[in-house]
């Protein structure tokens, strides 16, 4: 390797390293779940595995499961995936759906490919870090919003005179709170702007049965693109855009990630297959119902805790403030001392003086885990 290139690596991480803010890969430890995004514990519901097998069992036999051998442009497409598609496309009461490798994958093929040399993407300042790539690698002007600020969106909108776009995200990953969507129709409607609407972690989880945000605000038909994405609530892997057949052909021309990368296999269609009619069944239905149950109790109990700062969120992503990043490092692995697995999250990926500790609920979280979790949060020094 280079000597100069060498170089430039280690001091990159030791800079990292400097900052306090050096990533690393670990292993999960046998503890109380607070930190994944199974937020329905469909991930680890091994009773799935019948139901998966039943939809695996109807691809043709003269189809690769475990591979799609190609792009879906080349030889990993089949009716099996544009059935599916169809499907997605019915259960969220939208024209087409094209299935993209991962949420990422989603963002920044939407994104990258979609916004062109005469528009404004206007974006939430706290939009995930794959919408703001997609928006990096296009050719259209960008411009970020405070933070769920209906007044500054409109300011900015009502200066620009080009094609308009607003991207946002239906439940923020970092803070828990939700796009105050009904407005930000309202004004993409006012000012002819095209929404872009990432579900990613509402998806499973709000709606009749989890379809998302947007249809149980009964808004989705007011969204230009939504992009819902299965590894979180859904438990397995990949991504839908639920669009018009117009905005789907574009997206199969134009889309770099979609045209380059090779399909997802068979085998993670079924799961998404699969993962749905779970969505529908009563006892998803059953467990969405602790999900909520367990929102209300972590809110209840926070609001007695008068040392600490929480975020006031009504979703299953719950923010404990612990400014700086070894402050923050330190009051995370104290709580793990104590059996829960939580994680600390730090600047630079949320922003400096905002470093938290950010707890995941679940369904199958019980109400003495959480009330032993919270107990051992008072405690902290």
């Amino acid at each position: 390797m280079s000597h100069s290139v060498s170089k430039y690596i280690e001091e990159k991480i030791r800079e990292r390293k400097e900052q306090n803010t050096f990533r690393k890969l670990f292993l999960p430890e046998a503890k109380v779940d607070f930190f994944s995004n199974d937020y329905l514990g469909i991930a680890t519901n091994k009773s799935l595995a019948f139901p998966l097998n039943k939809i695996i069992r109807k691809v043709p036999h003269n189809m690769p499961l475990f591979g799609a051998t190609g792009s879906r442009l080349l030889s990993g497409n089949s009716q099996f995936v544009e059935d599916t598609e169809t499907l997605l496309a019915n259960i969220h009461q939208t024209e087409a759906a094209l299935l993209f490798n991962s949420g990422y994958n989603a963002n920044l093929g939407v994104l990258s490919a979609l916004p062109y040399k005469n528009a404004t993407i206007f974006y939430d300042e706290l939009i995930h870090a794959s919408m703001h790539d997609g928006i990096k690698m296009s050719k259209a002007k960008a411009t970020a919003f405070k933070h769920n600020s209906i007044k500054d969106l409109e300011e900015k909108l009502a200066a620009t005179h080009n094609f308009k776009f607003i991207a946002i995200e239906a439940l923020y990953s970092m803070d828990g709170d939700f796009a105050p969507l009904k407005e930000i129709v309202a004004l993409a409607k006012k000012y002819d702007a095209a929404i872009i609407l990432d579900e990613a972690h509402s998806t499973g989880i709000y709606g009749e049965k989890g379809e998302g945000w947007a249809q149980q605000q009964n808004l989705h038909q007011d969204i230009f693109i939504r992009i819902h994405t299965f590894g979180k609530a859904a438990g397995v892997h990949g991504a839908v855009v639920l669009c018009n057949e117009s905005v789907k052909s574009f997206l199969v021309n134009y889309s770099r990630p979609f045209i380059f990368s090779t399909a997802m296999p068979l085998h993670s269609v079924c799961a998404i297959r699969s993962c749905y009619e779970y969505f529908a069944s009563t006892a998803c239905e059953a467990e969405r119902k602790k999900l909520m149950q367990n929102i209300q109790l972590f809110s209840s109990v926070t609001k007695g805790i008068t040392e600490f700062k929480f975020a006031e969120s009504p979703s299953a992503i719950q923010t404990l403030f612990i400014p700086g990043n070894e402050n923050a490092k330190t009051a995370a692995e104290k709580i793990r001392q104590q059996g829960f697995e939580v994680r600390a999250i730090l600047s630079p990926t949320v922003a400096k003086d905002t470093e938290r500790i950010r707890i995941c609920l679940h369904s199958f979280n019980t109400t003495q885990e959480i009330n032993d979790l919270l107990q051992t949060i008072s405690y902290l020094k």
